[in-house]
C-alpha cells in the first residue's frame, strides 16, 4: 500500500514538473514572439561595424539583425575621423538588411578601417546579395530583358531602366527598322508581351507622327487612308475589326529606295465615329503610344 502511495506521489510530481516545464517554455515564446509581432526581421549592417547606428534617434546594434516595424526612419551612422551618414530609409515586409559604409578621412580613421577590411566585405556581401535578387525579380517582370541586349553592324537593341521601370530601346537606320522590329519581336515570342513596354526607336525618321489629318470618313480604311493623304508613298497593308477597335498594319516608303518601314495604327469608334487613339505611331503599339487600349488588343495590332 506504502509502495502505491508513493508512485502515486511519484507521477504526480513528474506531471506538475513536467506541466511547469510546458507552461515555461510558452512564457519564454511568448516572450520571444510578442515584441516581433508585425515587425520585420532586419540585418542591420554599416562598415566598420564599430561605427555608430541610430533609427529614429534610437541606438541599434550594427552587425547584427533587428525587429522593425514596417515604416519610414531617420537613419544616422557616425563614427569619429569617418564621413557619415544621415538619411531617410523605408522598411517594408520585403525589406531584409539595411547597409552600407563610412568612408575615413583621418589617418586614424583609415588605421581603424584597414583593421575591418573584413567588415567592408561583409557589407559587399549582402550588396551583390541584393542586386542578384533585385535583377531576378525584374527578370521575372520584364522577361525580355534576358534575351537582350542584342547588337550588330544594323541595328542594336537594348534597355534602360527609368523610374524602376524597363524601357526598351531600339537603334537602327531607316533601311532596317523592319529587320529590328522582327528580330525584338521574335526575341520576345513565347516569353513576354512588347506591348507592356515603353520603346524608344531612334536613328531614322519617322514620317507619320504628327502627319495624321482628322476627317469624317466612316468606313474605318478610307478613315485612315485620307487621314495620311499627305504621306507619299502610305499604303495600308493589313487590318482587322476587334469590337470597337480598328488595327491597321500600315507602310512608308519603298524597298527599291531601302525605305520601306512598317507602322501599326489603332482606331476607336466613339459615338459613331472612328478616332485615332495612337497618340505617337511607331512600328510596334505599346500602352505608352496607345494609352486607354487593352494589351490584349494590342498584342493583335502587332501581330498583324
Amino acid at each position: 500500500m506504502q509502495n502505491e502511495n508513493y508512485d502515486k506521489k511519484k507521477i504526480t510530481t513528474l506531471v506538475i514538473t513536467a506541466a511547469v516545464v510546458i507552461l515555461a517554455i510558452i512564457v519564454i515564446a511568448l516572450i520571444n514572439i510578442i515584441p516581433k509581432l508585425g515587425k520585420v526581421e532586419v540585418y542591420v549592417g554599416y562598415a566598420p561595424f564599430v561605427a555608430n547606428v541610430t533609427l529614429d534617434g534610437k541606438a541599434i546594434k550594427n552587425n547584427e539583425k533587428t525587429y522593425l516595424e514596417p515604416g519610414e526612419y531617420e537613419l544616422s551612422v557616425s563614427y569619429e575621423g569617418f564621413s557619415s551618414i544621415e538619411e531617410i530609409v523605408v522598411v517594408d515586409k520585403e525589406t531584409t538588411a539595411l547597409y552600407g559604409n563610412i568612408t575615413a578621412q583621418t589617418e586614424a580613421a583609415k588605421k581603424i578601417a584597414n583593421e575591418h577590411l573584413n567588415d567592408y566585405a561583409v557589407v559587399e556581401g549582402y550588396a551583390s546579395a541584393e542586386l542578384q535578387k533585385q535583377g531576378m525579380a525584374m527578370e521575372k517582370e520584364w522577361p525580355i530583358i534576358t534575351k537582350l541586349p542584342i547588337s550588330n553592324s544594323l541595328y542594336k537593341i537594348g534597355y534602360v531602366t527609368e523610374n524602376n521601370e524597363i524601357k526598351l530601346t531600339v537603334n537602327t537606320s531607316l533601311a532596317y527598322v523592319d529587320v529590328a522590329v522582327d528580330k525584338l519581336k521574335n526575341a520576345a515570342s513565347g516569353v513576354d508581351t512588347l506591348a507592356k513596354y515603353s520603346i524608344e526607336f531612334s536613328g531614322f525618321s519617322n514620317t507619320l507622327n504628327g502627319k495624321f489629318v482628322e476627317n469624317d470618313k466612316t468606313d474605318p480604311a478610307e478613315y485612315i487612308k485620307t487621314g495620311f493623304s499627305g504621306v507619299s508613298s502610305f499604303s495600308l497593308i493589313n487590318s482587322g475589326q476587334n469590337n470597337e477597335y480598328y488595327l491597321a498594319r500600315v507602310s512608308t516608303g519603298s524597298e527599291n529606295t531601302y525605305s520601306l518601314v512598317h507602322y501599326v495604327v489603332v482606331l476607336k469608334k466613339e459615338d459613331e465615329k472612328w478616332k485615332l487613339v495612337s497618340s505617337k505611331i511607331e512600328p510596334i503599339a505599346t500602352v505608352y503610344n496607345t494609352t486607354d487600349v487593352p494589351v490584349n488588343v494590342l498584342d493583335i495590332a502587332n501581330s498583324l
